[in-house]
C-alpha cells in the first residue's frame, strides 16, 4: 500500500496519508512528496488518517515542508491527527510542518 495518494485538480496538488508512516515506507512517502512538489501547485495535506508516525516519516515531512517553503509553494493541512500534531510538537516541528495543534 501506498503510503500517500496524491492527486492534483488543477487548483491544488491534494496528499492523503496513510494511517502508517514508519521508517519503512520513508523511501515511499519521500518518492510521493516528490511528486507533489512537482506540479508547483499549493499544496492540501490530510493527515487526518495518520495513527502512527515516526521520526523517519517526521523528517521527510519536514524536508518536504522547507523545499515546499523554499519554492514558494503554499502548504495546508486540511487535517492533523492527534498522532502527527503530537509528533510534531514534541519534535519541536509545528511551525516547520504548519500544522495546528
Amino acid at each position: 500500500m501506498d503510503s500517500a495518494q496524491i492527486r492534483g485538480d488543477g487548483v491544488a496538488t491534494h496528499v492523503l496519508f496513510d494511517a502508517v508512516l514508519d521508517i519503512s515506507r520513508a523511501r515511499d512517502l519521500c518518492e510521493r512528496l516528490n511528486q507533489a512538489l512537482e506540479s508547483g501547485d499549493p499544496l492540501m495535506l490530510d493527515g487526518g488518517h495518520i495513527a502512527r508516525i515516526d521520526t523517519a516519516a517526521i523528517q521527510t515531512l519536514t524536508i518536504f515542508c522547507r523545499t515546499a517553503k523554499e519554492r514558494g509553494i503554499p502548504i495546508n493541512w486540511c487535517a492533523a491527527s492527534p498522532s502527527l500534531r503530537q509528533a510534531a510538537e514534541t519534535l519541536g516541528l509545528v511551525q516547520i510542518l504548519q500544522v495546528q495543534l
